[in-house]
């Protein structure tokens, strides 16, 4: 290891450090314990995800370096128009899918659910327009 990371390892571990400390302060000390309880209710569907997420970028990672030692990064993929029309297809239906699922649970229609809808629709939709825009 060269002496920058070293430096780079240790001011990370100053941050940690420092996280944990003023964690413990503000929430232990400061009698803040249901704000933990809340925090951590809302963290436990991001780490579910985040977890699924590292996983298979470990796998992909493994993957791309083989592929690097044989000088093959390149993916080709042949897909026909119908490919693209079942693209565009589930890019109309999933905000719609998101939208009834509250509204099959109850819940109706409110300016969340259409937000994040909407969200989901302009995300895929620019990424639908990077993929295909590669077509030659």
């Amino acid at each position: 290891m060269s002496g920058k990371d070293l430096f780079l390892d240790f001011l990370g571990l100053l941050f940690m450090v420092a996280v944990i400390g003023f964690s413990i302060f503000y929430f232990i000390f400061g009698n803040r314990v249901q704000t933990v309880s809340i925090i951590m209710k809302a963290a436990a569907p991001f780490g579910f995800f985040v977890g699924i997420l590292l996983l298979k970028w470990r796998l992909n990672h493994r993957q791309y370096k083989k592929r690097q030692e044989q000088a093959n990064t390149d993916i080709v993929i042949y897909l026909t128009f119908m490919d693209k029309l079942k693209s565009d297809l589930f890019l109309y239906l999933l905000p719609i899918i998101v939208i009834s699922i509250p509204v099959l649970a109850g819940f109706g229609v409110n300016k969340i659910f259409f937000f994040q809808a909407c969200l989901i629709f302009i995300l895929s939709y620019f990424w639908q327009k990077f993929i295909f825009n590669k077509q030659r």
